[in-house]
């Protein structure tokens, strides 16, 4: 097919390059039914009695496990999809700044969190060093808590008052210059996922 499908909603990134950016999440459930648990006589003596059925607390164990792998795929999925909208760019991993995604013309720089609390202290505390080393030299510092629920306030971890701390939907919005960016990308991820359970399924369509 040479056309873009009439299901994909965001047009700021190039169907091919979404396309390409899927095969990280394709590898995890693909990795996911190949994954052998490593036994832990404590954990298994534990787990087994807690949930007495053997099957049911291995079956937990490895949800949990694919849950964490596919969560930390996915905020690289936010990387790579937000540096392929026109003006922006994923940042090397040994970029200067260490940040995840920048302004074409260096003037904006953003680093992208999940979740609220996928920070500790310590952590908190680099991301905020680095954002007002940013912010110092002149440049607009973002953090991106990706998954903070619209009408939910975004907690700012008493970063400075120069960095600005914003949802995934301000985020999104901010790149595109569309409000409706962040919904029809869930809604795009959704059709997709639904109707092409493997991955040679997508790229038949490129």
């Amino acid at each position: 097919m040479s056309s873009t499908p009439s299901w994909y909603r965001i047009p700021e990134i190039p169907f091919r390059d979404y396309v390409d950016t899927l095969t990280m999440i394709y590898d995890v459930f693909e990795e996911n039914t190949k994954q052998t648990t490593d036994e832990d006589i404590f954990l298994k003596t534990i787990m087994t009695n807690r949930f007495n059925v053997q099957t049911q607390w291995h079956d937990l164990l490895q949800h949990r496990k694919f849950e964490k792998r596919l969560t930390m795929r996915l905020g690289k999925l936010h990387e790579t999809l937000s540096g392929k909208i026109t003006g922006y760019e994923k940042c090397p991993p040994r970029h200067a700044r260490k940040c995840d995604v920048r302004k074409n013309d260096d003037s904006e720089y953003f680093e992208l969190k999940n979740k609220y609390n996928t920070m500790n202290s310590e952590s908190s505390k680099q991301v905020h060093l680095k954002l007002r080393q940013l912010m110092d030299s002149g440049k607009q510092a973002f953090l991106v808590l990706i998954n903070c629920r619209q009408g939910r306030k975004v907690p700012r971890f008493s970063f400075h008052s120069g960095i600005h701390v914003i949802n995934g939907k301000q985020f999104y919005q901010r790149l595109s210059g569309r409000e409706t960016f962040y919904n029809d990308l869930l809604r795009t991820l959704a059709y997709t996922f639904q109707h092409y359970k493997i991955y040679s399924d997508l790229i038949e369509l490129l």
